[in-house]
């Protein structure tokens, strides 16, 4: 598994945050993690934008769910790696991106509040009033909810916070009806919704950190 991370580093494929980040973690689960990937780290620090930020998107797309996207996986990669960098600046950013998505009860604004939590517990930060981030996630909790990663990014923030969210019942069923009868999780309950590998990766998370896990079954 190493060979092909540096298959992937030899020719120049590990270049965005996410692609380093998801190198860096891999190779930190397998305690593989020397200080030769150390350049990578080096690459990412070097993407940190004036503001704070790392390679913030002007405008977001399909591809990019929040500003803080790329900041979440380059401090990811960077605090394995033990890179130094404008942590306190990059805080200030976050904290603004989350005070601006706490202005709105939108659903869109989950991710943003998502990786706000994880990025300011990385950086051992504390949370701007933090009761305010609660309130949020638990209001939206109590929406209608319709595609997994809404799911995900509430049942996760809300750990960081030491809270379980409000229904986890409601949570747990609408993840297991998007699981279909070949293996792995869609994105919905729809039936024409197919079952992806990220997908599959939220739905673990959601029903391990509720304490539930989806039946076996034969030939799965």
């Amino acid at each position: 598994m190493v060979a092909f991370f540096k298959t992937l580093r030899n020719r120049e494929a590990l270049a965005t945050p996410a692609a380093i980040y998801y190198a860096v973690a891999t190779l930190a689960l397998l305690k593989r993690l020397t200080p030769e990937w150390r350049p990578l780290g080096e690459r990412l620090r070097s993407l940190q934008e004036p503001a704070g930020g790392f390679w913030v998107p002007k405008h977001l797309w399909v591809e990019a769910t929040s500003r803080l996207e790329n900041t979440f996986y380059a401090v990811g990669a960077l605090t394995r790696l033990g890179i130094s960098f404008e942590a306190e600046r990059c805080a200030r950013f976050v904290t603004q991106e989350l005070l601006a998505a706490l202005e709105t009860d939108e659903l869109a604004s989950l991710p943003t509040v998502y990786y706000a939590v994880e990025v300011l517990s990385a950086l051992k930060q504390p949370l701007p009033q933090q009761a305010l981030p609660l309130a949020h996630l638990e209001k939206l909790c109590r929406q209608e909810v319709g595609f997994l990663e809404h799911w995900y990014y509430l049942v996760a923030a809300l750990k960081h916070l030491g809270r379980i969210p409000f229904l986890p019942e409601k949570i747990v069923a609408f993840v297991l009806e998007c699981e279909r009868t070949g293996g792995g999780f869609a994105r919905s309950t729809s039936s024409c919704a197919i079952p992806t590998i990220l997908n599959t990766f939220y739905a673990t998370k959601i029903l391990q950190s509720l304490g539930v896990l989806p039946d076996r079954r034969e030939n799965q």
